[in-house]
């Protein structure tokens, strides 16, 4: 075993030999190849050339029966093992190329002889494409291999590196600027460098704006222009990229990564951009609303524009209101419709067609969000509706049910000023009603919360009713979990 490699530059001087075997293009230069290897495979095949016959003759044990003649070095069968992955049609690692390049015939047979190889007649080792050396270059002498070109460190512009010095000067062609983008290594670079050159953002921008919806839907470049939208561009830049998406809005509001990039310049662009930009989801509102990425973008539309800009999502979403607000996604738009634009008259409609179905939407496992968004922001008029809608539906049920209670405690919440009448209907519900039904839900898993809510907004002669129906489910309430919290609330509320 004495032949095998035994240190680390032994190990890569192997690799680097066999790799440019592999690789080798030219037949001449694959032949020097396999008859030169490394130092240890070298010191083997003298080793077995000197060695008596009977030494050499060894069975190979992957092969029974089978057995090395003494005119057959192991270093002969290296090149049937080291086959070529591509064929043998790609060009040798250039560090190998210009060291075997620059060996002149003699310098070859004289090597085959001593290792006791016969030299074969072959044609003229000749330069391949691209090499320095061309027919009556001087051949340098053998064991010196032509100098390497220098590459210098990460970020310099020399080969091997990010090229810096030449997007700096702008001297990188848009194609290029766009596949280091695209690439993993190469984009975080880029971003590395624009945060310590935040002066080429705009450069680079410029550079890939033919492309910019492309590079936009793709995973390592968006990380790019996000970078650049997060340091701030020029209104200039802002209106062309808007124009550069033109008609191409919808498809990035459904892309994963263009949606991320469409958001971005929706919060940094000027208005009239925005306002651009949104036109363009007009008449596929609904559609949009039920994509799981362009329903974002709705939202951030909402958030940003006035009012007055958005009237195409609130006509997009008013006939399909109560299907949209029983969906995942849209449910979201209409909550952000919802709270921006309630003063509105144009949301009165979609108000109005959610309203005639509040007995579904609180039980509802996204519909419940939307009423409650109307609780929150809505005109008193809406309120009063549904806070009756719950009076008439069954209290227990209500109280009881994971969605519809966070409702009746958010109908709890808003009762108050000009709703006081409503408030007074509801507790009366409670507290008289039969059973009574606070004594049903006191231990409920769901109606628990709301007693809580309830002890926190009774006054006057509903504190006295409360006090006397925790009083007789006192021996209950402290055997609980659900009930302790009751009994603790009710410590900070009577003292109790």
């Amino acid at each position: 075993m004495s032949h095998f490699p035994r240190s680390a530059e032994d190990w890569t001087a192997w690799a680097a030999w066999a790799e440019a075997l592999n690789t080798a293009q030219d037949p001449a230069l694959a032949c020097q190849l396999a008859f030169r290897p490394p130092g240890p495979l070298r010191a083997a095949a003298n080793s077995a050339a000197s060695a008596p016959r009977e030494a050499r003759d060894v069975r190979r044990p992957d092969l029974p029966g089978s057995i090395l003649c003494e005119d057959q070095q192991p270093e002969e069968q290296l090149p049937s093992l080291l086959t070529s992955r591509a064929g043998g049609q790609v060009n040798a690692k250039p560090e190998l190329q210009g060291s075997l390049q620059g060996m002149d015939r003699s310098s070859v047979a004289s090597d085959t002889e001593s290792e006791g190889l016969p030299a074969e007649d072959g044609p003229r080792l000749e330069s391949s494409p691209g090499s320095a050396q061309g027919e009556g270059a001087q051949v340098p002498p053998r064991g010196l291999s032509s100098p390497a070109p220098p590459s210098g460190p990460a970020g310099s512009g020399q080969s091997g590196g990010f090229p810096a010095a030449a997007l700096s000067a702008g001297h990188l062609p848009s194609s290029e600027v766009q596949r280091i983008m695209r690439d993993r290594q190469g984009s975080g670079l880029l971003v590395r460098h624009l945060a310590a050159n935040p002066q080429d953002k705009e450069l680079v921008l410029q550079l890939v704006m033919p492309r910019l919806v492309r590079l936009a839907c793709h995973e390592q470049a968006s990380l790019v222009l996000t970078r650049i939208l997060e340091e701030g561009v020029k209104e200039t830049m802002l209106v062309e990229m808007a124009s550069r998406c033109d008609k191409s809005v919808p498809k990035l509001a459904r892309d994963k990564f263009g949606c991320r990039i469409l958001q971005q310049i929706f919060e940094v662009s000027p208005r009239e951009v925005q306002r651009q930009l949104a036109q363009e989801l007009s008449g596929e509102v609904l559609a949009c609303s039920r994509h799981m990425h362009a329903n974002f973008v709705l939202q951030k539309c909402v958030e940003l524009l006035p009012a007055a800009y958005v009237d195409f999502i609130v006509e997009g979403l008013e006939e399909h209101a109560v299907e949209a607000a029983q969906h995942q996604y849209s449910c979201r738009v209409m909550q952000r419709v919802i709270e921006h634009c309630s003063h509105r008259r144009q949301l009165q409609q979609l108000l109005n067609n959610l309203l005639q179905a509040v007995p579904l939407l609180v039980r509802d496992a996204y519909g419940h969000n939307v009423i409650r968004a109307v609780l929150s922001y809505g005109e008193v008029e809406h309120k009063r509706q549904i806070i009756r809608c719950c009076v008439q539906m069954n209290i227990l049920e209500v109280a009881r049910n994971r969605q519809s209670s966070l409702v009746l405690e958010k109908c709890l919440d808003v009762a108050t000023g000009d709703l006081e009448e409503e408030r007074r209907e509801l507790l009366a519900l409670i507290l008289w009603g039969p059973g009574p039904p606070l004594l049903d839900i006191l231990l409920d898993r769901f109606g628990n919360y709301i007693a809580q809510r309830v002890i926190q907004v009774s006054t006057g002669h509903e504190e006295q009713r409360l006090q006397e129906l925790l009083e007789m489910a006192r021996p209950k309430l402290r055997q609980s979990t659900n009930g302790k919290r009751i009994l603790q609330a009710a410590r900070r509320k009577f003292g109790f």
